[in-house]
């Protein structure tokens, strides 16, 4: 009887020792060792030496061949290809830009510019300590 235990790094192979007894009646030993790929969140078994990606960690998104886990790209929180952003997707401070599939920055001091656009601030949106000027849509510092 064999199995499988994962860490959130490896997977074991294990195969249960039958010829063994012990007060649990139940000894194991490794088999074998296997890496999960780089960024990889859940692997699997491809071969007796190899494994693959089922599941990539956040920010990440899995190759063809299940033996890579490649970042979407800078801001981006999820992606469905290496480099293009899903949108919706973008981490806070940033926005989804259509023609470029990448999450740009909004201006400084500015949570969100989904209404706007990049370099400028929706009302509203200015992080703490800043001030929405509604003559450049953008967000200034507060004055001392």
């Amino acid at each position: 009887m064999s199995g499988f235990w994962k860490s959130s790094t490896a997977m074991y192979r294990v195969q249960q020792l039958s010829n063994y007894v012990s007060r649990s009646s139940c000894l194991h030993r490794i088999v074998n060792i296997l890496d999960c790929p780089n960024n990889c969140a859940k692997c699997s078994e491809a071969s007796a030496k190899s494994s693959v990606c089922d599941v990539c960690m956040p920010g990440f998104v899995i190759s063809a061949d299940k033996k890579t886990c490649t970042g979407c790209g800078t801001n981006c929180l999820s992606c469905t290809s290496a480099g293009n952003c899903d949108p919706g997707q973008c981490k806070p401070g940033t926005t989804y830009k259509n023609s470029t599939k990448q999450c740009i920055g909004c201006g400084d001091g500015c949570d969100a510019c989904d209404v706007n656009g990049e370099g400028k601030c929706d009302p509203g949106k200015c992080r703490r300590s800043y001030m929405f000027d509604a003559s450049s849509n953008t967000c200034k510092g507060a004055p001392c």
